[in-house]
């Protein structure tokens, strides 16, 4: 099925209404939770790529989140891609979330990673760090 290729006009109008009401709704919690709350506020993002959650991480800061905690999970359905190019996908998703923002970042990561001592160094070095 090809719904966002056949209808672009529907796909960007779901991804805009999508944006503006449920990720709004979203960081008007974080806002409220933050307001009536003394602990901190740690936010779960699930994302793909970095594209838009960039800025959505910004407004999430801004909402008042104290870290953030990335979940990305990218399913690898390409035959002709190998496994470096999965890790850079999720290796610059963390290095321009922890760009975009001065919280801590921390990034939830399972266990199918061929060398995971390597991506967890690679993920430190891109801004990844521990809470202390």
């Amino acid at each position: 099925m090809h719904y966002y290729t056949d209808y672009p006009s529907a796909a960007d109008y779901l991804t805009e209404y999508t944006r503006m009401n449920e990720l709004g709704k979203h960081i008007e919690l974080i806002r409220d939770a933050k307001a009536q709350c003394a602990v901190s506020i740690i936010v779960s993002v699930n994302c793909v790529s970095a594209g838009q959650w960039t800025a959505f991480a910004r407004e999430l800061e801004q909402a008042g989140a104290d870290a953030i905690e990335l979940n990305i999970f990218l399913l690898p359905l390409d035959k002709n891609s190998d496994t470096r190019d999965i890790e850079t996908a999720y290796l610059e998703t963390i290095a321009q979330v922890c760009e975009s923002v001065r919280i801590p970042v921390a990034v939830k990561i399972g266990s199918n990673f061929m060398n995971l001592p390597y991506i967890v160094q690679e993920i430190y070095n891109r801004g990844g760090r521990r809470a202390s």
